[in-house]
């Protein structure tokens, strides 16, 4: 779920997670 932080930046794994959390409320 989490995605390599050399890929990605701090600030991009963040909105990634918060993109994320956010998908599973809306199929919840």
């Amino acid at each position: 779920m989490r995605i390599n932080p050399t890929t990605s930046g701090p600030m991009i794994s963040t909105l990634e997670e918060k993109n994320l959390g956010r998908i599973v409320q809306i199929i919840v």
